[in-house]
């Protein structure tokens, strides 16, 4: 692993205390909702953020070490840093943007300026060097901070919610673009976003931070197949379920059961219910399922071809329909509807993070 970290950090009414392994080539997003100190923790790794207790270790150089009195200032560690906003200086074009980096660290304005030519050429913006910050659009933004982080060639690239600012359709070509920079980036890439397409389309493995500590952690995929917390579910658009299994039937905490297809399932167990496996009915269902509630319609939402139909309730509901179905049972919320979900349709596993 060429980033070894335990970053420990104590503000007021606040602890943050993650362990985080990145190997080089590799992309690791952290996610967690809003002050779950995902932004402190790349603070933090940045050296912009003093650590308390902990220790950061980038291709086998110490960064900080509170315990051995070791603190290498933030000018001095090989990191590339993408914040949210971009932080582009406005007076300066976008090639003199990209070339601070070089310039502060001695090299002369003629060849810094070349290697900035170069990194914006990269990146598909050799036309646009002569541009203030406030002639470019967010997306050729964006990639201006991406070509002024890259530029020196670090040994860590840190992406703090670098699409965050951009509309839907420049979020989905810039992705593009990060994803094949992030690609050819030889050392550990650190990726913090609230966003569950960026993490499932740019990251190997997700960490998932709540309250400062590391609650999940493993390959995205797994991840977001089996979530160990009620946000991961919401996050990747799943409900979880989660109680006490008695031959494969969870009791849950509103009193209600739920039916799974493992009758082998016993003790603390967690579950999944996928919103394309719940049936919407006006009627009580004529069918073979053996998990049935009658709810109301908190919300419907248009999701590219389809529509998804929040149900109100403990726990909550998501159904997947599509737009004819949406008209047929002429849907609107607070209304009141029957859902249903076969229990082969229900994924069932024991109440036990794998914290990596």
């Amino acid at each position: 692993m060429s980033l070894h970290a335990r970053v420990g950090v104590e503000r007021p009414g606040f602890s943050l205390d993650v362990a985080l392994e990145v190997a080089d080539g590799e992309v690791v997003a952290v996610i967690g909702p809003n002050g779950a100190g995902k932004t402190t923790l790349l603070r933090a790794l940045a050296g912009l953020v003093p650590l308390h207790i902990g220790r950061v270790e980038l291709a086998g150089r110490v960064l900080d070490d509170p315990a051995a009195g070791v603190r290498v200032e933030t000018r001095e560690r090989r990191v590339g840093v993408v914040f949210q906003d971009y932080r582009l200086f406005e007076h300066l074009s976008a090639r003199d943007n990209v070339a601070f980096g070089p310039r502060s660290t001695g090299m002369p304005k003629r060849e810094a300026r070349r290697l900035a030519d170069a990194e914006l050429t990269r990146l598909g913006l050799a036309d646009l060097g002569d541009r203030r910050p406030r002639e470019l659009s967010g997306g050729q933004a964006q990639r201006v901070a991406l070509a002024r982080a890259l530029v020196t060639a670090p040994e860590l690239l840190l992406l703090d919610e670098p699409l965050a600012a951009l509309d839907a359709e420049t979020r989905t070509a810039v992705r593009t673009v990060l994803r094949d920079t992030v690609a050819d980036f030889r050392g550990p890439v650190v990726l913090v976003t609230h966003d569950p397409v960026d993490a499932l389309t740019l990251a190997d493995r997700l960490v998932v931070v709540e309250g400062g500590r590391v609650v999940q952690a493993g390959a995205a995929a797994a991840v977001a197949d089996r979530p160990a917390t009620a946000y991961v579910a919401s996050l990747v658009g799943l409900t979880l379920c989660r109680g006490p299994a008695v031959d494969g039937v969870l009791a849950l905490e509103d009193g209600t059961r739920l039916v799974t297809a493992d009758p082998t399932r016993q003790g603390p167990s967690l579950a999944v219910v996928r919103p394309s496996s719940v049936l919407l009915t006006r009627e009580p269902p004529r069918s073979s399922a053996r998990n049935v509630w009658q709810r109301e319609v908190a919300s419907l939402q248009v999701l590219g071809d389809r529509v998804r139909v929040t149900l109100a309730g403990s726990p909550a509901l998501h159904a997947d329909v599509t737009s004819s179905a949406v008209a047929e049972l002429r849907l609107a919320a607070g209304d009141r509807v029957w859902a249903s979900v076969k229990a082969t349709d229900v994924t069932v596993y024991a109440d036990s993070a794998d914290i990596a």
